[in-house]
């Protein structure tokens, strides 16, 4: 009986030390992960004065005990370095404060600790000008801002570094030129914001340089005639439009109607994906 016991004691142990091994317990269900041990936060930080004002060192910590944000402060103002963090631990942004604790040249960062912008901070402001990053700390964009809002001019690259927009704003509202080219340097896109509404000329062009649309809006909607051209030169077609309203919209009907009408006829020139399923080659014959 000690014997069958003793046999019995050993086989449970053994299950206890494989589950304890592949951190599940004798039943299958999953042990949580030791949580890792911080330090505590040193008794001389988090401190404020008689005037309840953020002096020294300060620390403050996700529930898990892990950093949230670090900073030093001077009469309730960052001075030097203020540093927070995701709850992955990852840095989500970097400030380091002037002595007064009003200008800041700050770093901010993704949740995989990739860089995505960088500038300056006034106070709890963005001022100056901003740089955007892609994921591969390739520029994307930068922003010139005032008092936290767009102020100057923005420009948006290409991965290339070729500039794909441009823009102007006033006070977080866009006002005056709107431009926008393609890969190769050429214009694609020119036209003109006021208080953030398109107003005036509109044209856009082919890669070549050849105008495409010759447009015009007024208050932010279509207004005087539109039109269209071919990439050699001719005109297409001309919509007329009145504060928004198309007053000739028949012109797109025939427009729609003879697009259709040569895709009817050139669909019998496709090729049959169902017939060529048993002989794929017949695509390249």
């Amino acid at each position: 009986m000690k014997l069958l016991q003793r046999l019995v004691y050993l086989i449970i142990l053994s299950i206890c030390t494989l589950s304890l091994q592949a951190q599940t317990d004798v039943f299958g269900n999953k042990i949580p992960a030791k949580k890792k041990n911080y330090a505590p936060v040193p008794d001389h930080y988090n401190k404020t004065d008689e005037n309840g004002l953020k002096q020294g060192p300060w620390e403050k910590r996700y529930t898990d005990g892990s950093p949230l944000y670090k900073a030093t402060f001077k009469d309730n103002k960052p001075v030097g370095e203020y540093v927070r963090f995701y709850p992955n631990g990852k840095m989500s942004l970097r400030i380091v404060y002037d002595e007064k604790g009003v200008n800041g040249e700050a770093e901010l960062f993704n949740d995989k600790g990739e860089l995505s912008s960088t500038g300056t901070f006034v106070g709890k402001n963005k001022e100056g000008k901003w740089t955007y990053y892609t994921s591969k700390n390739v520029i994307a964009s930068t922003q010139e801002y005032k008092n936290n809002k767009a102020h100057g001019e923005t420009i948006v690259y290409y991965p290339n570094g070729e500039v794909a927009e441009s823009y102007v704003s006033v006070n977080g509202l866009k006002d005056g030129p709107w431009l926008k080219f393609f890969r190769s340097g050429a214009s694609l896109l020119k036209a003109t914001y006021v208080q953030d509404k398109l107003e005036g000329k509109y044209l856009y062009y082919y890669e070549g340089g050849q105008l495409e649309i010759d447009a015009t809006y007024k208050n932010d909607k279509e207004d005087g005639n539109w039109t269209f051209y071919h990439q050699n030169g001719e005109v297409n077609y001309i919509l007329k439009y009145k504060d928004g309203k198309l007053l000739n919209p028949e012109v797109l009907n025939e427009r729609r109607a003879a697009e259709q009408e040569q895709f009817e006829k050139n669909k019998g020139k496709l090729k049959d994906p169902e017939k060529m399923q048993n002989d794929p080659g017949a695509y390249f014959r």
